[in-house]
């Protein structure tokens, strides 16, 4: 497999999910660079990431934004040596993901309390977003500098940290000899190590917590079969950049393993083999392409805006209730005063709009087009075709129901809020004169549907039924011949829809048991 086509499958294994965040905090605290920097318009600040192969670039940036920066330079032709394997001087392009203050939130809420060694940086660059940009600049820029601190949290340390940090820092080798003839025989040593020179004691911590192994100054090592294989079965499954590495050093292992009379051509062409995995995958130069690698991210951005959006939409709700609850009674400038017809009006078309905004077969246009099939089509035909009642396509038929932009639908509301208004006593606040133009319904309707809430808490029956809302909504709309909602009753049956102590003067029940019977 060629090195595009392995990037391929290693995104596409992650492609769901990003790798362990412990795994990413070990391979930032091996390969990675915490920065904030100062320049001419202000500052720089970031995490930057470097490697010789990108496939765990490209993960990082499809889930995490950034840019992967190729070197000035690109080299291309690769070095071999005499034996005809990749020469271990080869020069390998280096590649860079850098993500920076705009994008990095989202790797930072994924690893913040996994990182080890660059646990200050990393509190650095979450506090610089916040608050006195200079002093954490400048704390950042000490802690690179000086490189060690006094102590770690070295308890974060886990499985999954080691993968990361030996994908970064480790190194898997595998020795040859030649015979007097100048024959290759794999038959010396191997081993497997961890390097980490600028932070030695996590070298001990790693040694203490694995339970075995080798340490030298700053070297973590392995150099026995047994110790190899142990190491290979908690780290292999876990690993990116070096998994074709440890899947072909364990294959070799076993290989060494079997119990063989006489190193022969066939093992050797087997061990070669495994030998040159190691070898490609260590030496091989990259030239990578930039591919659009951000989706996840751009997902993830898009969360955000839909997130916020939603945030703006309930903060602009609740602002317009508070307004329109502070608004009420004698708050309302409009308290006392006479209703205009203008402000009548106004109230009666948002009231219809309102309405009809929840029917996507009552927009302007649609009722156009029905109106257009009278005389061309048969009522049940065209009810059927727009999933309407045919009471809806007579009112559109006969102009009951009209465009809200046709002049003709102005006109008629106008007519119908002078005669409302003239039906209304002036002695009614504005609150009550507002709420009564509103309503579709009697007031001795109204209170029908409260008493049907009485006869409900009862334990009474509707046609030999419990009394719900929905059903009730069907029997009163049948037996008055007008539209009556579940959402009306629910609205009367909770007191959102206000009725007032002057519409009981002759009803069956007085204001106080009404008032009583919408708190039950």
């Amino acid at each position: 497999m060629n090195i595009k086509e392995d990037n391929i499958q290693k995104l596409l294994k992650y492609k769901n999910n990003p790798p362990n965040p412990s795994y990413i905090a070990g391979f930032i605290d091996g390969d990675g660079t915490i920065f904030i920097r100062k320049i001419k318009d202000g500052y720089q600040s970031g995490i930057s990431i470097t490697q010789s192969r990108t496939n765990i670039l490209q993960i990082l940036q499809y889930h995490f934004g950034g840019t992967i920066i190729k070197p000035s330079n690109i080299i291309s032709e690769n070095i071999f040596n005499e034996d005809g394997y990749y020469d271990k001087n080869n020069k390998r392009n280096s590649y860079a993901l850098t993500i920076r203050s705009n994008e990095y939130k989202y790797l930072l809420n994924y690893i913040y309390d996994k990182i080890i060694l660059k646990e200050e940086q990393i509190n650095a660059l979450i506090n610089f977003q916040k608050e006195e940009k200079e002093k954490w600049c400048n704390i950042c820029l000490n802690i690179n500098k000086t490189k060690k601190l006094d102590n770690y949290d070295y308890s974060k340390l886990n499985i999954e940290y080691i993968q990361g940090l030996f994908d970064a820092e480790g190194h898997i080798y595998i020795s040859y000899q030649k015979d007097l003839t100048n024959k290759i025989k794999f038959s010396n040593g191997i081993y497997m190590k961890i390097t980490q020179k600028n932070h030695p004691e996590i070298i001990k911590e790693i040694q203490k917590f694995l339970g075995f192994g080798k340490c030298s100054d700053y070297i973590y090592y392995v150099d026995n079969f047994s110790d190899c294989l142990k190491l290979i079965k908690l780290i292999k499954n876990g690993l990116i950049v070096k998994y074709n590495q440890i899947i072909a050093i364990e294959e070799y292992i076993n290989s060494r393993l079997e119990k063989s009379e006489k190193y022969n051509e066939e093992i050797h062409i087997k061990r070669e083999k495994i030998y040159k995995i190691i070898n490609m995958e260590k030496h091989q130069i990259e030239v990578y392409d930039q591919v659009a690698n951000k989706r996840e991210y751009d997902k993830k951005i898009l969360l955000d805006l839909e997130k916020e959006n939603l945030l703006k939409e309930e903060k602009k709700k609740e602002f317009y209730l508070k307004k329109s609850e502070s608004m009420i009674g004698i708050n309302n400038p409009n308290y006392g005063h006479p209703l205009s017809n203008e402000h009548a009006l106004n109230i009666s078309i948002a009231t219809t709009v309102s309405k009809r905004s929840n029917n996507p077969n009552l927009t302007n246009e649609k009722i156009r087009e029905i109106y257009d099939l009278k005389d061309k089509m048969m009522q049940k035909d065209v009810a059927e075709k727009y999933e309407m009642s045919r009471e809806m396509i007579r009112r559109i038929w006969n102009r009951s129901i009209i465009p809200t932009d046709d002049p003709e639908f102005l006109i008629k509301k106008t007519e119908l809020v002078s005669k409302d208004k003239s039906s209304i006593s002036d002695d009614l606040t504005f609150e009550q004169k507002t709420s009564i133009g509103k309503r579709s319904l009697k007031s001795e309707q109204y209170i029908e549907i409260i008493l049907w809430k009485i006869k409900k808490n009862n334990g009474e029956l509707l046609n030999e039924k419990k009394i719900y809302s929905t059903t009730l909504s069907e029997y009163l709309s049948k037996l008055w011949n007008t539209k009556v909602t579940n959402d009306m009753i629910k609205n009367i049956w909770s007191g959102k829809t206000k009725l007032f102590d002057f519409e009981f003067n002759n009803a069956e029940i007085t204001y106080e048991k009404y008032l009583e019977v919408i708190k039950l």
